[in-house]
C-alpha cells in the first residue's frame, strides 16, 4: 500500500488480521487517536466523541446516541469464518470523511479518496461530472465523489464488510439535547442559544492549551467571550483591519494571542489534490502549509467557529424570492434551482462562465447533465415564507460545505475540537424559527446583552459596533412583479465590469512564482487530450494568465486541479514519486486506510 497521508506524521503503524491489512499515520502527541488491539480485534477511533466505548461494549451499541466529531473502524477475526469482519463508521454529522471503493479483488477504505485510488489494484475511473461540478463550484454539493463508484459515507453511516462483500449498512442519528424544549427555544431564542453555546463549549474546549482560531467577526469571538477562564488564541494575518480588531478582542479577553503571518511558501498544489480528493477549492488549502508551521510552534490543537454562520446565522437561507436572476449561467444549467448557487454559493463570480467557455461541446453536455442531476436532487423546504432548501442540503452533510476544505487541512496536522458539532446547538437549530436566525438576530442579541468588553468592540466585517442588522431596502421590493425589469435596467445603467482585484493573499502574483506556475502549467497540460476541453481555448487562457491577466487565475487553478486529479486516477503510478511524509522529507510505504483482499 502506498503512502498518501500528508500530515506531519510521526507515528506509522500497520497490522494484518485475516484477509485485511491496515496502515495508519499520525502525529505522536495527538490526543485524538485511540487504538485498542487484541490478537483477534483492532479498533481505531479518531477525533473527539462524547465518550469512548466502555470495556466489552460493542461498536454497534456504542454508536447509538453518540455525538461529537469522529470516525473509525473495527476489525474482528472470528474463528468460525475465513474472513475478518470490518466495520467502518463516521459521526452523525459526517464531520470527518470516510471513502470506500469496492473492486473485483479488493475493498479500499480510507479518510482520503486519493488513498483509495492509489490502492485500488483494478484501477479507478474519474467521475467526469463530479469533477466538472467540483471545478466550477469549488466543492461537490451532489451526492457523489470525483471517482466512479467510490462512495463517501453519509453522516452517521456504518458499514460492515465480510471479505469483499458489503453485508450490512446502518445509520445513527444525532440525539436531541434534553436540556431545553422546543417551547423554550421559541419563547426565548437568544437565551437558549447562549445556553447551547456555553454547553457546547464546556463539553469540547476543555483543554485551555487548545488555541481558538480567532478572527474579528462574530463566530469565533462568541466562543472566547463565553468560555470560562483564561484562553489562548491564534489568528492568521490576512487583512490589517481584521488583525487589529482581533488583537483588541484577545487583549480585552485576557487571551494569549499568536499572530501567524501568511508565509511565502510554494503553494502546495501537488499536495492539495491528495488531501481534498479533488472535492474542494485548492486555494483554501493554504491551511495545509500553515498547519505545518503551527505544529513547529508547539500548537498541538485548535478550536474554531466554522459553520456557525450556517447553523444560527442563516448564511444559506432567507425569505423566499419569487423572481431569481435569470441571466446567470446557473439558471441556464439548473433552472430556478440555480438561484441557490447564485445566492449562497462560494466561488468567484466570473469562474462559472469563464470555465464553461473552455469546455468542448462534449464537455458542455457532461456539465449540463451534472447540474440537472444536482437540481433534481434539491428538495424544496419552505417554512413560514423562508426558503431553507440550500441550508438543509448543507446541514444534512456538513462535509459538502466549501469551507470544509480548511478543516481537512487542520485534521492533517493538529487536534481539532469543535463545539459546533455538539447536540445542544443542533437541537437549538431544530427548534428555532428561521426569523430568529435571519440576519444574525439571535447571536447579535446575545452580544448586545453581554457586559464582556469583547462584545463592545467593532465587528471586523463592518468596522462598526455590533448591532442588529437593518433590512436592506432591496429586500422590500424583490418580490414585486416589476422587480426583474427594474433589476435589468439598473444593471445596464450602473453595473460596470471591474478589473480583477488582487486580494490580500496575492493569488495572481503568488501563483506566478516559478515553482507554483510550473505546477499549474503541469496540471493544465494533462488536459491537452481530454475531449471535455477545447484545447485551443485552454491554451489562450493559459497564455493570457502567463501574460499577467489575473482574471484567469481561478479558471487556471480549476483546470490544474482537474488535470492533477485526472492524472492521479488514470495513472496512479506516475504520482507516487511526489508523495512525501511531511516532517521527514522522505517517501515511505504505508497509508492511512483499510484494505480487504
Amino acid at each position: 500500500m502506498k503512502l498518501v497521508d500528508l500530515g506531519a506524521s510521526e507515528v506509522i503503524g500497520s497490522w494484518e488480521l485475516g484477509n485485511s491489512r491496515v496502515a495508519i499515520g499520525h502525529w505522536e502527541s495527538s490526543r485524538h487517536w485511540r487504538i485498542t488491539r487484541t490478537p483477534k480485534r483492532l479498533v481505531l477511533i479518531e477525533g473527539q466523541p462524547d465518550r469512548h466505548p466502555a470495556l466489552g461494549e460493542s461498536i454497534e451499541d456504542w454508536l447509538i446516541g453518540r455525538a461529537g466529531s469522529f470516525r473509525g473502524f473495527e476489525i474482528e477475526e472470528p474463528a468460525e469464518t475465513a474472513y475478518a469482519k470490518v466495520r467502518v463508521f463516521t459521526d452523525p454529522l459526517g464531520t470527518r470523511p470516510v471513502y470506500f471503493l469496492v473492486s473485483r479483488d479488493r475493498v479500499c477504505i480510507s479518510d482520503k479518496l486519493s488513498t483509495v485510488v492509489l490502492n485500488s489494484p483494478s484501477g479507478a475511473e474519474p467521475d467526469w461530472g463530479g469533477l466538472l461540478e467540483a471545478a466550477v463550484l469549488g466543492t461537490l454539493y451532489s451526492d457523489k465523489t470525483t471517482v466512479k463508484d467510490a462512495v463517501l459515507l453519509v453522516p452517521g453511516e456504518a458499514l460492515e464488510f465480510e471479505g469483499r462483500t458489503l453485508v450490512r449498512r446502518w445509520k445513527n442519528t444525532l440525539p436531541l439535547d434534553a436540556s431545553f424544549t422546543a417551547g423554550e427555544v421559541m419563547a426565548r431564542p437568544a437565551e437558549t442559544l447562549r445556553f447551547a453555546l456555553e454547553k457546547a463549549i464546556g463539553e469540547t474546549w476543555t483543554d485551555p492549551e487548545i488555541r481558538l482560531l480567532l478572527s474579528g467577526g462574530l463566530d469565533s469571538r462568541i466562543l472566547l467571550t463565553l468560555a470560562p477562564g483564561p484562553r489562548k488564541a491564534l489568528t492568521v494575518q490576512l487583512y490589517s483591519r481584521e488583525t487589529d480588531i482581533t488583537q483588541q478582542v484577545a487583549e480585552v479577553a485576557g487571551a494569549d494571542l499568536e499572530v501567524v503571518p501568511v508565509p511565502d511558501y510554494e503553494f502546495p498544489l501537488r499536495w492539495a489534490y491528495l488531501v481534498t480528493g479533488a472535492s474542494h477549492d485548492p486555494k483554501f488549502l493554504t491551511h495545509l502549509g500553515l498547519v505545518q508551521n503551527w505544529r513547529k510552534q508547539g500548537i498541538s490543537g485548535i478550536t474554531h467557529g466554522y459553520f456557525h454562520n450556517t447553523l444560527y446565522r442563516s448564511w444559506a437561507a432567507g425569505p423566499v424570492r419569487r423572481y431569481p436572476n435569470q441571466s446567470s449561467p446557473f439558471f441556464e444549467w439548473m433552472g430556478r434551482n440555480g438561484y441557490y448557487l447564485d445566492r449562497y454559493g462560494c466561488r468567484p463570480a466570473n469562474l462559472p462562465r469563464q470555465f464553461y467557455e473552455l469546455l468542448s461541446e462534449e464537455g458542455k453536455i457532461v456539465l449540463h447533465r451534472q447540474f440537472r442531476e444536482l437540481s433534481d436532487s434539491l428538495i424544496s423546504v419552505i417554512v413560514d415564507g423562508y426558503d431553507l432548501t440550500f441550508e438543509r442540503r448543507l446541514m444534512g452533510f456538513v462535509a459538502r460545505q466549501i469551507y470544509f476544505a480548511g478543516m481537512l487541512a487542520w485534521y492533517e496536522g493538529v487536534d481539532v475540537v469543535s463545539p459546533v458539532f455538539q447536540p445542544s446547538l443542533w437541537t437549538w437549530y431544530t427548534f428555532s424559527h428561521p426569523r430568529d436566525r435571519e440576519r444574525d438576530w439571535a447571536i447579535r442579541e446575545i452580544f448586545l446583552s453581554l457586559e464582556h468588553p469583547a462584545a463592545k468592540l467593532p465587528d471586523s466585517n463592518t468596522g462598526r459596533p455590533i448591532a442588529h442588522l437593518k433590512i436592506d431596502w432591496r429586500d422590500r421590493i424583490r418580490n414585486q412583479f416589476w422587480y426583474p425589469t427594474f433589476r435589468a435596467i439598473y444593471q445596464s445603467l450602473f453595473h460596470q465590469p471591474q478589473p480583477y482585484p488582487e486580494s490580500a493573499m496575492r493569488w495572481g502574483s503568488r501563483f506566478r512564482e516559478l515553482g507554483t506556475l510550473a505546477a499549474l502549467e503541469d496540471g493544465v497540460s494533462v488536459l491537452r487530450d481530454n475531449p471535455l476541453f477545447d484545447r485551443s481555448r485552454v491554451q489562450v487562457a493559459l497564455d493570457a494568465y502567463r501574460g499577467g491577466d489575473n482574471q484567469f487565475v481561478d479558471a487556471i487553478c480549476a483546470l490544474a486541479k482537474f488535470g492533477q486529479w485526472q492524472r492521479l486516477v488514470t495513472r496512479p503510478e506516475s504520482q507516487t514519486e511526489h508523495v512525501l511524509l511531511m516532517g521527514t522529507g522522505q517517501a515511505k510505504e504505508g497509508t492511512r486506510g483499510v484494505s480487504i483482499n
